[in-house]
């Protein structure tokens, strides 16, 4: 259902307009600089986005930083951290992510050096509400040459009540084929550890001991317990989006949130979004399940039962990369890429529902390619927030645009 008229979307390397009976959308270039990239999108305990993104320092470097949006617009950028051997791929992407009002969270990818895919994560933590920052730990002992990464955050309630780190991550541990150490099925696992305010590890349990190797994860914290999102990946080759949930009794395997029999040998690179508000849970994923490409959204409440029919939200030539946030009541966002053809996408917005979903927005247009990355959303009140990577003279820039209202404009 969801195309929309293509002629209007292929004049500019960005097109603030609006698309399919959606009003315009409200432009700011954002706080981040040219040469910035990898945007993440999160919001402060009071409810205030906070963006980051990562950018080069020097020659050989690069820094992770964020900037906070307030009543007077965004504040001036504070750097998380600086170096040089960083992992930076348009999939795998960093994030600071606020999980109290003084305990914020943050990670990024440093390499090994013993092989492309070979990186670990880096962790700090803030107890000052972002403004300084622990030295990096890595949230595992494994030291093998393989990938770590794809993380997912949220606040863990700790022994005495206080927050602590929840992170869940793809772990390529098992890919060394070592059968002295107890590696000879290679394969990537889903793990969750939970890491103190002070950097003390603990916790570190495997989630789905073989799951789809590149695909990114998302998590969302609710009354109910902490549940993770992820492709799950079968011994047959079926990749469906699972989900996981983490209670008082430790963790629950939910199964597939749509059993679509997925069949593919390789990694789509393309990850569900999951975020919940009031009392529902929301799942969004793109799938070629029978040929067909789509972008589907399923809901389930927190009070039980299972997951509800599954939407389709777009089925003409999505490309995927999805995100979803909770705006207001039972109502969500979703946004995905859609391919435009030669070389063009548009970053889609819709509102969904109890009914399904409402009329789509085009937020921007960009580049179709891997180096376009994900775009990220973000709930602000009835309003959404988007991020996204343009491009210009081969300069990649992050941009912010706010989607005035999409909430009751969605119900129209």
């Amino acid at each position: 259902m969801m195309a929309c008229a293509r002629r209007a979307l292929l004049g500019g390397a960005v097109v603030m307009l609006a698309a399919c009976g959606g009003a315009p959308t409200t432009g700011d270039d954002g706080p981040a600089p040219a040469g910035s990239q990898l945007p993440r999108l999160s919001a402060t305990a009071d409810g205030r986005p906070v963006l980051s993104w990562v950018e080069p320092d020097g020659d050989a470097g690069h820094r992770l930083r964020y900037s906070r949006l307030d009543a007077d617009g965004w504040r001036a950028p504070v750097t998380v951290a600086r170096g040089s051997g960083w992992f930076v791929n348009w999939a795998d992407v960093p994030s600071v992510v606020p999980l109290t009002d003084t305990l914020w969270a943050a990670h990024w990818l440093v390499s090994q050096g013993r092989g492309t895919y070979a990186y670990d994560v880096a962790l700090a933590t803030s107890t000052d509400g972002g403004r300084t920052w622990s030295a990096p730990i890595t949230p595992y002992p494994d030291d093998s040459p393989t990938e770590h990464g794809f993380v997912s955050i949220w606040a863990e309630p700790g022994p005495s009540g206080d927050a602590e780190v929840g992170l869940a991550w793809l772990d390529g541990r098992h890919m060394v084929l070592d059968p002295a150490r107890g590696h000879d099925d290679p394969r990537t696992t889903l793990r969750a550890a939970v890491v103190a305010p002070d950097g003390q590890r603990r916790a570190e349990e495997v989630i789905d001991d073989r799951v789809c190797d590149c695909c990114p994860t998302s998590a969302t914290r609710t009354p109910a317990g902490t549940f993770v999102a992820y492709r799950d990946r079968t011994a047959a080759e079926i990749r469906d989006i699972h989900v996981a949930r983490r209670g008082d009794d430790g963790w629950q395997r939910l199964g597939a949130v749509a059993a679509e029999g997925w069949h593919i040998t390789g990694c789509p690179v393309n990850g569900p979004a999951i975020a919940a508000g009031g009392d529902v849970v929301a799942v969004a994923w793109y799938t070629e399940a029978g040929g067909k490409r789509r972008v589907r959204s399923a809901r389930r409440r927190l009070d039980g039962g299972g997951w509800s029919e599954p939407v389709d939200v777009a089925t003409d030539t999505p490309a995927g990369r999805v995100g979803l946030t909770w705006v207001t009541d039972d109502v969500f966002a979703l946004s995905w890429l859609e391919d435009l053809g030669d070389g063009a996408a548009a970053v889609r917005v819709v509102t969904v529902d109890d009914a399904g979903p409402g009329s789509v927005t085009t937020a921007a247009t960009t580049g179709a390619g891997r180096r376009a990355g994900v775009p990220r959303i973000a709930g602000i009140g009835g309003d959404v927030l988007v991020a996204w990577t343009s491009w210009h003279d081969d300069v990649p820039r992050v941009r912010v645009t706010r989607l005035p209202d999409l909430a009751e404009r969605g119900r129209r």
